[in-house]
């Protein structure tokens, strides 16, 4: 068993890093390592952090030679590539020598180093190299560039006039429609004074409605809205 002994610094280290470090990895082991500075058994961690034996030893083993930034080292396994040897003159070449497409520099890179990769991994390569694609623009094959100028010298003198604002007066306030609302009203009145006369029967709204719909004043009204609006006399209320 590993004998390790801890600081009162490193054990705030510890305590701080297992929170406040980006990577979730170097947050587990800084945990493990708190947990065991805090005198917790190995079988006990292990459980608690979600490891095996193996890794906790490892993780001990790590902290004891090199210490709380030993522990922050990440060390995944990554393949190496085939291309790593040609990535200094490869990149040289594509930068006095720029692809047209990836599939251009897939060519490329097959012809000079003999190692053939799919478009795919042809675009990570390239941009591991720091190169990017970059956006061309278009230019008109057959431009007048006579009519062009032309057209902006008879454009540049246009005066464009921003449009009127609309009047602050509303549809309803105007002479034409009070006028045809007094007419309509009024009618309303006499056929609700009308039939209180025939039949004694207060009408309701609902009934009044019904009245000047089947009356035929409704139809010279929807006949002659255009007139009323316009300001047409005809059918005031007298």
């Amino acid at each position: 068993m590993l004998k390790l002994s801890f600081s009162d610094h490193d054990i705030d280290r510890l305590h701080y890093e297992r929170f406040h470090h980006p990577h979730p990895r170097v947050q587990l082991t800084m945990e493990a390592l708190y947990l065991k500075s805090q005198g917790l058994a190995h079988k006990q961690i292990g459980e608690l952090v979600g490891v095996c034996q193996n890794t906790l030893v490892a993780y001990l083993r790590q902290y004891q030679h090199g210490g709380v930034e030993s522990l922050k080292e990440l060390h995944f396994y990554e393949p190496p590539s085939a291309l790593d040897p040609y990535r200094e003159s490869l990149e040289a070449y594509f930068r006095s020598h720029p692809p047209t497409t990836v599939k251009h520099a897939a060519a490329l890179i097959a012809e000079r180093t003999g190692v053939v990769r799919k478009e795919g991994q042809v675009r990570l390569f390239l941009r591991s190299l720091g190169l990017r694609c970059r956006k061309v623009g278009q230019v008109p094959a057959k431009a007048d560039v006579e009519a062009q100028e032309a057209f902006k010298k008879k454009s540049s003198g246009r005066v464009w006039k921003k449009p009127a604002a609309a009047s602050g007066r509303s549809s309803s306030s105007t002479p034409a429609r009070k006028r045809c609302q007094r007419f309509l009203s009024c009618k309303v009145r006499e056929h609700v004074a009308g039939c209180r006369a025939l039949g004694g029967v207060a009408l309701h709204d609902s009934m009044v409605r019904d009245v000047l719909q089947n009356h035929r004043f409704a139809h010279a009204v929807r006949a002659k809205k255009d007139d009323v609006l316009t300001g047409n006399h005809e059918f005031e209320a007298e």
